[in-house]
């Protein structure tokens, strides 16, 4: 009787363990799914800041900044 309720418990427990295991596989799949899309975004962005900032006409990058008095600073 003790016994078999203690195989009950134990197999309780297991099971919980399972589930919070599952849980912890798919959470940890999502967040580097997420990760990904992010560090994807972010070329994008990164390809098309370029893309911009390049002058077509001579391969030269353009910096518009008052900084430098609006220039257009080319280098």
């Amino acid at each position: 009787e003790e016994q078999q309720q203690m195989v009950a418990e134990y197999r309780a427990v297991v099971q919980e363990h399972m589930k919070l295991f599952d849980r912890y596989t798919y959470l940890h799949s999502k967040l580097a799914h997420i990760k990904k899309m992010i560090e994807d975004r972010d070329a994008q962005v990164w390809q098309l800041y370029y893309a911009n900032s390049n002058d077509m006409n001579n391969g030269t990058r353009n910096i518009d900044n008052s900084a430098y008095g609006g220039g257009g600073l080319r280098y």
